[in-house]
């Protein structure tokens, strides 16, 4: 119980790091008034805490899959398009970024509005639970965007190597 005490702090710790550092551009992590920082935060948070329940160990976040990730999240908000496969496949995307994996899966929403929110769905259809779940992915990769009806596009990249 102490090391998943250990865990959560430092995976979230880390989360902010590597958001700190990936959207300091974006004016501290903001865009089209999305606080991405904090929702990547908190989405690490929630994935991980329903991991700890079933024994799977925490997730943690992994540049790669990020940008692919934020990348994918962009381009469904902006052209209006929702599937695992409207540019390539999540194994193609992860692979264009550099991700050399052995297992890759992905979640992705639109219309939630919070990270709670969305995990939720996602924890209530089947398919989207076995990817948070799955003690085949150790890393993970979120991205966050507005389509132009200000509704949120929610990408999570799950890899393992």
């Amino acid at each position: 119980m102490k090391r998943l005490r250990i865990e959560i702090p430092l995976a979230i710790a880390m989360a902010l790091t590597f958001c700190s550092a990936g959207f300091a551009a974006k004016k501290g992590g903001q865009k089209g008034g999305l606080n991405r920082e904090a929702m990547i935060a908190e989405l690490l948070q929630l994935h991980n805490k329903h991991r700890a329940v079933e024994g799977a160990r925490a997730l943690e976040i992994n540049a790669k899959l990020s940008a692919s990730a934020q990348e994918y999240a962009e381009y469904l908000a902006r052209t209006g398009k929702f599937s695992h496969t409207a540019e390539g496949s999540p194994g193609s995307r992860v692979k264009a970024q550099g991700y050399k994996y052995h297992a890759v899966g992905e979640n992705i929403a639109k219309g939630q509005p919070s990270a709670e929110s969305v995990v939720k769905a996602w924890m209530n259809s089947e398919g989207h639970r076995k990817n948070i779940l799955s003690k085949h992915y150790k890393d993970v990769g979120f991205g966050i965007a507005k389509d132009d009806k200000g509704r949120i596009v929610w990408v999570t990249d799950f890899g393992g190597k």
